[in-house]
């Protein structure tokens, strides 16, 4: 990837639009009220992906460190997995892909008939996890564990397994009768849901989370079986923080309405507040190390919805960290990694439209992703007055000590 803007232009114009590999800035859209520069604990640089024809209705649900995504979108009229690598857009030839490691294994499900079975992508091989069972994969790690759902003796079943099939059923250590491993860290601590009761016609039951930790099996919220409250979970970071999404339980499936995003960590759990002044709902989908959570909220008075940050139990509206000329507008985040990249979607001219939000670190003046020696000098040649330039990273139309210790305090 290679950025064609200096940190001057990202200054002013903190857009951009990627056509193959390169970035190039873009002017205008729909106007909207931005947290003041110099209030923001973070800002982004958004870069629209490109996605070539005749995929439409694109949704990223997942990237690596060397960003590549992985999803689902529409390929021809029909609903097809891809990776978007570079540039160039691969059908997979199956279903859905929910998640990618570093070594570019992809893992999601392909129907088979009326079911839908898990599988793995390793270098253009598709390979059946489950052998002819229903089921689905939906995270891996570096180290090549995979999670997800098998259903066994006609249940579905929390597994864990690699490319070459399930190698263990959680569930004989969960209580409740049905299950699914959703996401796992890279010390292989595993979370997802479990059913504890059975609901009602029409409902959902009482469904809670779990982490699951070589054997040791923790519930979340401790639901009671009697209740009708689910919480779906999402994912897990290294220092064991949780997120995912609790659901009211009146309605079928129990996934539709009244989702409000929550976090979990050390004993406790939180639901998330909503960025949005009015009522509405939220989902919490990835968080990462730093702790940093992203997702999805919603503002029922609203036309509509957007792409969610939660920093230090903050909720931001995440078009109020990008610069309000922009035209992006986005709709929802799904993932970030540790360097604080945002894989989104959005657009007001498309809501399918493939971003991924870079953020700006304070300090870094010639854009090159670190603070250094090079914009430290930089700082110092422009003391002074100086309105509108890179160098006065508070905004305040002077560049003085405060940039200085800022600056400093994000050197690396």
């Amino acid at each position: 990837m290679r950025m064609l803007m200096n940190r001057s232009d990202m200054n002013n114009a903190v857009c951009a639009t990627i056509m193959a590999a390169a970035l190039v800035s873009v002017a205008g859209g729909a106007e909207r009220a931005a947290v003041p520069r110099g209030e923001r604990d973070v800002e982004y640089i958004v870069v629209e992906l490109e996605v070539p024809a005749p995929w439409q209705y694109v949704k990223p649900y997942a990237m690596n460190d060397q960003g590549q995504i992985v999803g689902q979108g529409e390929y021809a009229g029909d609903d097809r997995a891809f990776l978007w690598d570079d540039g160039e857009m691969i059908n997979l030839g199956f279903d859905v892909a929910y998640d990618i490691n570093n070594s570019g294994i992809i893992v999601g499900y392909s129907w088979v008939g009326d079911d839908h079975h898990a599988v793995a992508w390793v270098d253009g091989e598709i390979i059946e996890l489950g052998d002819g069972a229903e089921g689905t994969a939906y995270a891996i790690n570096n180290q090549g564990m995979i999670t997800g759902s098998c259903e066994i003796e006609a249940e579905r079943h929390a597994v864990i397994g690699d490319v070459t099939g399930w190698k263990l059923d959680l569930q004989p250590d969960l209580p409740g009768f049905s299950g699914s491993a959703t996401g796992i860290n890279e010390e292989g601590i595993v979370v997802g849901t479990v059913t504890i009761g059975p609901g009602e016609e029409g409902f959902c039951g009482a469904v809670d989370a779990f982490m699951w930790d070589d054997g040791e099996v923790t519930l979340l919220w401790q639901v009671p079986p009697n209740h009708e409250v689910c919480y779906g979970t999402w994912d897990i970071n290294h220092a064991r923080c949780v997120v995912g999404e609790k659901h009211s339980g009146y309605f079928m499936y129990c996934m539709e309405y009244e989702r409000e995003a929550w976090q979990w960590y050390a004993g406790e759990g939180v639901l998330l507040p909503n960025p949005n002044s009015g009522p509405g709902e939220s989902i919490a989908r990835a968080i990462n190390d730093a702790g940093d959570a992203v997702g999805w909220a919603s503002d029922w008075n609203a036309e509509y919805g957007c792409g969610a940050l939660w920093r230090n139990g903050v909720p931001y509206d995440l078009n109020d960290l990008i610069d309000p000329e922009c035209e992006f507008h986005v709709w929802i985040a799904y993932d970030i990694d540790d360097r604080g990249r945002i894989l989104a979607g959005g657009s007001l001219a498309d809501p399918y439209a493939l971003l991924l939000l870079l953020p700006i670190k304070p300090g870094d003046i010639d854009g090159d992703g670190d603070v250094d020696t090079a914009d430290l000098l930089a700082l110092l040649a422009a003391w002074g007055p100086c309105e509108g330039c890179p160098e006065d990273i508070d905004g305040n139309g002077v560049v003085n000590t405060a940039d200085l210790l800022t600056l400093l305090a994000n050197w690396g």
